[in-house]
């Protein structure tokens, strides 16, 4: 059965096109400029339209969005199957930092509201993060598969959008309210590293490096990767939560010291 859906997918799967690069001339960046100008547009829209409605108008649009999102990480797990051969390659399994999202946005339909709130403020903090830089530097994500350059894109611009839509509705957070969402993070990064530990032990196929924090791989983040020498592995993982924390809360930050877009009637307020 799997095989038969491959082959039937696979006219999508060779779909080719010179891989884009970022802010080069117009022939070789266009895709990364038109669909850059074309997400932040999406963003602002979503935005400004959910910025007033019901929570339960927010949590719906996150559902179905991340049902979306899943969707095609599906068909983008498929395609590294076609592509290997039809032999699983680890490295694509679906636990990184920006799949996190994807997770979240299917449990916010389950979960009390106390939690649905927590997870919104992981989604306009953490999550937003993740799919601004990946799409103001999005060279690492594109090859010259048309199907994997749209799927990527959809993936990082959704947790823009997504992002932004939750971001709006958090006014004057304090750094004690912010907790929930770190502690969400810190729960990911350590899911990661169980991951990471129990593949090296019982698979051990090259490569598996969730959050790219796997230390049979040692660490390729910038910055990161000049920490990681220096310190023990526990100092390396307490150091990669703080940094992404403290990239998160200055978005918040950003978002307390000057509202976006208009007033908002009634903004969620968290409490740790």
């Amino acid at each position: 059965m799997l095989a038969w859906i491959i082959e039937f997918l696979s006219p999508l799967f060779e779909w080719s096109m010179t891989t884009p690069v970022s802010y080069g001339d117009w022939a070789t960046s266009w895709f990364h400029y038109v669909t850059f100008a074309l997400i932040i547009s999406l963003a602002i829209v979503f935005a400004r339209f959910y910025k007033n409605k019901p929570s339960h108008r927010v949590y719906k649009f996150v559902f179905i969005t991340a049902i979306f999102m899943a969707f095609f990480e599906g068909l983008r797990q498929l395609f590294f199957v076609w592509q290997s051969g039809g032999t699983y390659p680890w490295y694509v399994f679906p636990f990184q930092f920006c799949s996190t999202p994807i997770y979240i946005g299917l449990l916010i339909r389950f979960v009390p509201t106390k939690l649905k709130e927590n997870f919104l403020l992981y989604l306009g903090s953490f999550s937003f993060l993740g799919g601004i830089l990946v799409m103001l530097l999005p060279n690492d994500i594109y090859i010259s598969s048309v199907f994997i350059n749209i799927q990527t894109t959809f993936h990082h611009g959704s947790m823009l959008v997504m992002g932004l839509v939750s971001l709006i509705r958090f006014k004057n957070l304090t750094v004690k309210q912010f907790i929930p969402a770190i502690i969400i993070f810190a729960t990911f990064v350590a899911i990661a590293v169980a991951m990471n530990s129990l593949h090296n032990e019982l698979i051990n196929e090259p490569t598996f490096n969730m959050f790219f924090i796997n230390p049979q791989y040692g660490a390729t983040l910038p910055i990161l990767k000049d920490i990681y020498p220096l310190v023990p592995y526990i100092v390396y993982l307490m150091i990669y939560v703080f940094g992404f924390t403290v990239l998160a809360y200055f978005i918040v930050a950003i978002n307390n010291s000057k509202r976006l877009f208009v007033k908002v009637n009634k903004p969620i307020q968290v409490n740790a």
